[in-house]
């Protein structure tokens, strides 16, 4: 939790920027900083970023400025006749189902998969369909090609080691569907040239296996054997 030593620092830096420069991230700011006022029960502060015009529906990182009357942001809202829309909103959204995630996946929707991700899925959980290889979103998005929302899964964080029901990480699988592009990304954050699958059988073997012979000659450059 930021401490109000923190706040009032980042309010001083929001304060001049937004007295010479007009900038919507700045507003974002202010809101953010008004609902982190608020989780703190800090009046003095809450009071300052309203007279800054910051918004009471404002939401950072999921969170609204709820009515607790035991709070001193509540009776200071009271005081000035302030209410909170927000207060009264919908419930928060339940956690995506893995079932929807890797629907979402499958459709190529990064747009759904990002927000789920936001929502609270597990970037690393795998895929709950006993029929299918249990494989992570990871490991799914390269297998069907979607190296767009396979880039995004890396920059968010997702495991590069983590494997299927089979052994197959997302090395191996990015070798076997022959995406050099892929393979070099992976390799450059760590990746194990020489993992094996359950069966024992390693990346350049599923490379040749598929005749990726691009990514083969690229990994046999690389060591692997």
């Amino acid at each position: 939790m930021a401490t109000t030593s923190d706040l009032s620092q980042e309010l001083k830096r929001i304060a001049f920027l937004k007295k010479y420069v007009l900038d919507a991230d700045v507003y974002a700011k202010i809101n953010a900083l008004l609902v982190v006022a608020a989780d703190n029960d800090d009046a003095e502060l809450f009071q300052v970023l309203l007279k800054r015009g910051a918004d009471i529906s404002s939401k950072y990182r999921g969170k609204g400025i709820g009515n607790d009357d035991s709070k001193e942001v509540s009776k200071l809202m009271k005081e000035h006749g302030l209410v909170v829309e927000a207060a009264r909103s919908a419930p928060p959204r339940a956690k995506p189902s893995n079932k929807d995630f890797f629907k979402a996946i499958e459709d190529g929707n990064i747009e759904e998969v990002e927000r789920m991700l936001d929502e609270g899925f597990d970037i690393n959980e795998p895929d709950a369909d006993f029929i299918k290889s249990r494989s992570t979103p990871l490991v799914k998005a390269i297998r069907l090609g979607l190296i767009r929302i396979a880039h995004m899964l890396l920059k968010r964080g997702a495991d590069i080691y983590a494997k299927n029901k089979h052994g197959d990480d997302a090395l191996i699988m990015a070798a076997y569907m022959g995406n050099l592009e892929m393979v070099k990304e992976l390799l450059n954050r760590g990746a194990d040239i020489h993992s094996k699958n359950n069966e024992g059988k390693s990346v350049l073997w599923w490379a040749n296996l598929n005749n990726q012979n691009t990514v083969a000659k690229y990994l046999k450059s690389q060591g692997a054997k």
